[in-house]
């Protein structure tokens, strides 16, 4: 008997019995990425609403909604698409809104990957490896369990792109794009884009300047017409106009914080890993082309390359003005997704080294990320955050998920388990909406031993103090009695703070 090696036994069972991943990525494929979605999903669905206020708060008016049946905006400047049916079920439970919105989110990972096979033509492997990628962003991840508008919105904005290419479809394109504005106002802007992409489309189908002229007026027309009616029941409810000065803001915020808090919120985008990941892969597709400067971006071959460009620096502008959610840069992620395999796909030298392998291992790095990364901020003693040493900790997916579970467990500790020493006071800042809503959903009938308030200025702190009140406060507080009464809590040490990070 001829005894073979060990590595020859090894290769002969890699090249006749390897697990055949190709399995992955055939017609059934769908199946498959359905599965991974909503095995990744299900695990958070039932801790909350969500670590945002704003989810809250659309809860909040939902069940004043179920008594009264009137509209009341969650905030300005209305978001009716999303509030209504929301409102319809805000007494189910966080795990039947929870629910909706990682539907949601499945669609918008199928449409975006219609996207790639319709508009690059690529092949199911391709396709289905970046759609996963952009199903496992770490603010995809978020945003897809918690109950919230973005990928409501985000939905209607990729069946506009993804329509945008067949002549017969305009008019659903339109109206799509038109219906993500009554889900989200403010991704109106993205008409401009997208117009843009029209006119390189028309010209792609050598259509003549005034007949293109006329599509785009069309579609602008249309566009109006169904944001219009999308946000109805905000004009029918409220005097826009009047609106406008009462809106909240953040007060006064130096440049050096705006500049911090802009920064923390594009790192949340994909991880500081996932993020240096994506620079060194754009890095890598650059640097593979320089022995072939065949690379060339020919807008009107792929209009959508255009309107992926223009995506990113309008979504960019507009987050600058308003950089306090990571989530407000959800639109960009599809567009730079688009964008970089455009640049791989054109790159045929690139292409040829085994394209997938570098996208797979993408996705592997990208779904680590939402579980480990590296950490540049730590919350002290105080519930402050500040900038720390570099140092591993949790992903920004698991990382919200024990925020949410502190949240729950706060609010349930405050209504039901506190015993504090009375008379008392808790500053609960912008937890104040969660613990409103936890309160007429649980506890109604109970009150806590204290009042609790959201904010209060110094000079209300002091009387208190002085009067013998206990004073509490939870994380969060300290930054918005900043930002608002320009006061610094940690400076009143007989002020308690209550820890429920841990």
């Amino acid at each position: 008997m001829v005894h073979k090696p060990p590595r020859l036994l090894l290769a002969i069972w890699w090249k006749n019995f390897q697990p055949k991943v190709s399995i992955f990525f055939n017609r059934n494929s769908i199946i498959y990425l359905s599965a991974i979605y909503w095995l990744s999903r299900i695990p958070f669905l039932s801790f909350g609403y969500g670590s945002d206020a704003d989810s809250w708060r659309v809860i909040e008016n939902g069940l004043e909604f179920l008594i009264n049946n009137n509209y009341i905006w969650s905030r300005f400047p209305g978001y009716p698409l999303y509030e209504l049916p929301i409102y319809l079920i805000a007494d189910k439970g966080p795990i039947v809104t929870n629910t909706l919105t990682a539907l949601i989110g499945f669609f918008c990972m199928i449409i975006f990957r219609k996207i790639i096979r319709h508009h690059l033509g690529l092949g199911n492997d391709i396709a289905n490896i970046t759609s996963l990628i952009f199903c496992f962003i770490p603010v995809i991840w978020n945003a897809s369990t918690i109950t919230m508008d973005y990928l409501f919105s985000e939905l209607f904005l990729l069946i506009s792109w993804y329509l945008i290419k067949d002549e017969g479809r305009l008019e659903l394109s339109s109206i799509s794009l038109g219906i993500a504005v009554g889900f989200r106002p403010n991704n109106g802007i993205f008409i401009i884009p997208i117009i843009i992409g029209l006119l390189l489309f028309n010209r792609k189908y050598n259509l003549t300047g005034k007949k293109s002229l006329l599509r785009c007026i069309y579609y602008f027309g249309l566009f109006c017409v169904s944001s219009f009616i999308s946000m109805l029941p905000v004009y029918l409810n409220y005097d826009i106009l009047l609106s406008l000065g009462s809106i909240s803001t953040w007060g006064s915020i130096s440049t050096w914080t705006y500049y911090l808090i802009a920064g923390y919120h594009i790192l949340e985008l994909m991880g500081v890993i996932g993020g240096f990941a994506f620079s060194a892969l754009i890095i890598y597709l650059v640097i593979s082309n320089k022995s072939s400067p065949r690379l060339c971006f020919n807008f009107s071959t792929d209009p959508s390359l255009m309107i992926s460009i223009l995506g990113i620096g309008i979504n960019f502008i507009l987050y600058s003005f308003f950089p306090f959610e990571s989530f407000y840069l959800i639109p960009s992620i599809p567009f730079l997704l688009y964008m970089v395999l455009k640049f791989a796909y054109i790159n045929q030298e690139i292409y040829g080294l085994n394209l997938r392998k570098v996208f797979g291992m993408f996705l592997l790095i990208i779904f680590i990320n939402g579980f480990i990364d590296i950490n540049l901020w730590k919350r002290n003693s105080a519930g402050k955050m500040s900038i720390s040493k570099p140092f591993i900790g949790h992903g920004f997916v698991l990382a919200d998920f024990y925020k949410r579970k502190s949240l729950l467990n706060e609010a349930q500790y405050l209504l039901t388990e506190g015993n504090f020493n009375r008379p008392c006071l808790i500053l609960s800042g912008w937890h104040y909406a969660i613990i409103r809503v936890h309160k007429k959903l649980y506890f109604e009938n109970k009150n806590c031993d204290c009042e609790i308030a959201q904010i209060i200025n110094e000079n209300k702190l002091k009387e208190l103090l002085n009067s013998g009140t206990s004073v509490y406060y939870t994380s969060g507080v300290e930054s918005q009695l900043n930002t608002v009464f320009n006061y610094t809590i940690e400076n009143y040490p007989e002020a308690i703070y209550l820890n429920f990070e841990d």
